[in-house]
């Protein structure tokens, strides 16, 4: 079997021209060969005729001459050149070895015009009838040539309308895909603007993926000097990137430090990002200068790592960092205020203030009252688990069920449970439970619920 050439062997083949067989010119002496030949060879038949069968004379004798038909058929198919060969190749059949006889009566002229006269009269006839085939030949080409940019101008119309209609339809496309996009964009903004850290990491995700569909990404928050992830999208368990960085870790002192966005495509960035990932940016509070945390890019599509890609990367590492900002600032002063958020509530007051006031109610209407203690473990916003066990216990227990501020801070908030038994408050705890993994389906698990159940009366237990 033979072996298919090589890509530069196939080229070389390519260029060199194929073997062929040796051709005639297509002219000789600016004469057409085929015309000169179509007419040798007729003239060749007629003079063999007539010598076989023929009178030997040239045909002379028959009327008109037969040599007219090569003159005739190579002015009118041919041209004004191919008809005078023609004509001058009869002349030569005709008077070569056969010149007529000069009589006595007759001149030198008059004997060379009767001998010549049927050359002439040729020689007229293809110089008519070549000088019209010529002109039909030239207008023809005109009209050819004007043929051919015709269709050159409609094939570059139709290309430039079907470039047109491509550019149309791309545009089109680009246009309902930024309106998609921008409505999208304007929905995942929205899901930000909330009072609530967890509310805001909640919809970070889908503000990401929506303005730069990454293949990976994580969000860090800046806790007792380190950074610590709280949000991965698309790791899996395999990948080798870090969960939190110190502050000694040159991603910590490029983004908390010089607040620096880093880029794989920078060769001094490449190196201090190593397998972390291909964008890292400073989640930053503009109005105070405050890094709050960072966004990380894992894995995204080579395409979109462009420069307005890395544009659009610095304003929403801005956006994520001011909505962040926000929601920390507000929990900060509701923590302070120790005020329920988004309620308008008076501040909580604290247990050990209200507390002799409630025993002496209790014993005087000899009811029971409980008081039940939470606290949210795996929480490290204290503010933020109080204002979520207050919102469950308003849910369970109605608008009207009274909290406090517990004194031991290993607790984040005190509910009062009027006409209670320990065993009822049993029951309240579970339904906290039940409605804390209802809130946490789709989500990172909550931690548990942690609870003390204690009567008022000091008589009792001690609260």
């Amino acid at each position: 079997m033979d072996t298919p050439l090589s890509p530069p062997q196939n080229r070389a083949a390519a260029i060199r021209p194929a073997a062929r067989e040796p051709r005639l010119p297509t002219r000789l002496a600016g004469l057409r060969t085929s015309a000169l030949l179509e007419i040798a060879a007729f003239l060749a038949v007629a003079l063999l005729l007539d010598r076989g069968i023929g009178s030997g004379h040239r045909l002379a004798e028959i009327s008109p001459h037969p040599f007219w038909i090569p003159v005739l058929l190579a002015s009118c198919y041919y041209g004004t050149h191919e008809g005078l060969a023609a004509a001058a190749l009869a002349g030569a059949a005709l008077l070569l070895g056969a010149l007529p006889e000069q009589r006595l009566d007759e001149d030198l002229y008059s004997w060379l015009l009767r001998a010549t006269l049927p050359v002439i009269v040729w020689s007229v006839a293809a110089l008519v009838l070549g000088g019209i085939r010529d002109r039909l030949r030239r207008r023809h080409e005109a009209l050819q040539r004007q043929y051919d940019e015709a269709q050159e101008q409609l094939s570059a119309i139709a290309d430039a309308y079907a470039q047109l209609d491509r550019a149309n339809q791309h545009l089109e496309a680009r246009v309902a895909g930024q309106l998609c996009t921008v409505q999208a964009m304007y929905e995942a903004a929205r899901a930000i603007e909330r009072q609530d850290v967890g509310d805001v990491l909640c919809g970070v995700s889908d503000l990401v993926r929506t303005v730069l569909s990454p293949g990976k990404f994580s969000l860090f928050l800046l806790h007792e000097g380190r950074l610590e992830a709280v949000a991965q999208e698309g790791w899996r368990e395999d990948d080798p990137f870090a969960r939190e960085f110190e502050s000694a870790s040159p991603i910590f002192e490029n983004l908390v430090g010089r607040q620096e966005v880093l880029v794989i495509s920078n060769p001094a960035h490449e190196a201090l990002l190593g397998c972390e990932g291909l964008l890292a940016g400073p989640l930053v509070n503009r109005d105070t200068g405050e890094v709050v945390g960072m966004l990380k890019i894992e894995q995204i599509g080579f395409l979109e790592l462009h420069s307005s890609g890395v544009q659009n990367f610095r304003l929403l590492c801005e956006w994520i960092g001011a909505a962040l900002a926000k929601a920390q600032h507000l929990e900060r002063s509701e923590q302070a205020r120790a005020v329920l958020p988004r309620e308008g509530q008076q501040p909580l007051p604290p247990w050990e203030q209200v507390r002799p006031t409630l025993q002496a109610l209790a014993r005087r209407l000899n009811l029971d009252f409980c008081v039940l203690h939470l606290a949210l473990d795996g929480m490290a916003d204290s503010s933020g688990a109080m204002r979520r066990i207050l919102r469950l216990a308003r849910q369970l227990l109605g608008a009207e069920m009274l909290a406090f501020v517990p004194r031991d801070e290993d607790w984040h908030a005190a509910v009062l449970l009027p006409g209670m038994t320990p065993g009822q408050a049993a029951l309240v705890v579970r339904q906290f439970e039940q409605r804390l993994l209802q809130e946490a389906v789709g989500t990172a698990p909550p931690g548990s619920i942690r609870h003390r159940i204690a009567p008022l009366l000091s008589s009792r237990t001690p609260c």
